[in-house]
């Protein structure tokens, strides 16, 4: 249940932080700070049993995440205004995704 309220503790606040600055541009990242995000988040699903077994949600997590570290390693840096309703479409399908692969069942049980 630990890795679950993390992640929703990281979700809020990555939530609040791109309301705070909606429609602002985006400071430019690294290709590192990418890997080291998406590695931490992927731990966190790994801790919290979301690879427990393989199979269509955890598929498009892994799609998405690796979707988005080929672009910042291909393309590098892309200009992007913060927008909260971008944000907030994108929380939601993975978080679809997160409860339909069984992340949050401990927080249920």
């Amino acid at each position: 249940m630990i890795p679950q309220i993390i992640y929703i503790l990281m979700f809020l606040l990555g939530t609040f932080t791109i309301a705070l600055k909606h429609g602002e541009v985006a400071e430019k990242t690294s290709v590192l700070s990418s890997f080291i995000g998406t590695t931490i988040v992927f731990l966190l699903y790994a801790w919290g049993g979301f690879f427990s077994s393989f199979g269509i949600p955890q598929f498009m997590i892994c799609a998405y995440y690796m979707w988005h570290l080929a672009l910042d390693m291909i393309v590098g840096y892309r200009v992007q205004i913060y927008s909260i309703w971008k944000s907030l479409l994108v929380s939601i399908l993975i978080i679809g995704c997160l409860f339909w692969g069984g992340f949050f069942n401990p927080l249920f049980n």
